[in-house]
């Protein structure tokens, strides 16, 4: 018996450690066009950048255009410059589902524009992300 729950403690440890790098969806905004979510696991810095992924989950189907078909929701890697408050967007994943689940339906590079580092405008989900992860990167004093 003593066996047997060493073996089920075995596990269960394992299970909890598995999820350390497990996504840690926060929500920072929400709109009619759809809901802003950071992962605050991804937040990576590299000499006064922060690298990270967000996902936006939309209220109604969105269309791939080349296959035509739809999904619910995308995740996007994005690198922002805290000091310079400036914005590079990466690559994003189309899923079917809500909340990043169901099947991958399209992979998205960025536009040439959206790869180029931009300023940060106001009052926008660019602005929104950029608050957030300098705050968490700590590159940046509090504002």
């Amino acid at each position: 018996m003593r066996i047997g729950f060493r073996f089920v403690f075995v596990l269960a440890a394992l299970a909890c450690a598995g999820g350390v790098d497990a996504a840690q969806w926060k929500q920072l905004a929400k709109a009619p066009a759809g809901e802003l979510w950071i992962d605050a696991a991804s937040v990576k810095r590299n000499n006064g950048q922060a690298a990270f992924e967000y996902r936006v989950d939309y209220p109604k189907l969105m269309l791939v255009t080349d296959t035509r078909e739809t999904y619910r929701s995308t995740v996007t890697k994005a690198i922002v410059r805290c000091t310079t408050r400036t914005i590079s967007i990466g690559p994003a994943v189309a899923y079917a589902g809500a909340r990043a689940t169901g099947k991958v339906v399209g992979t998205f590079p960025p536009a040439p524009e959206e790869a180029r580092f931009q300023p940060v405008e106001p009052n926008t989900s660019d602005e929104n992300l950029w608050k957030h992860v300098c705050k968490i990167a700590e590159l940046t004093p509090n504002h």
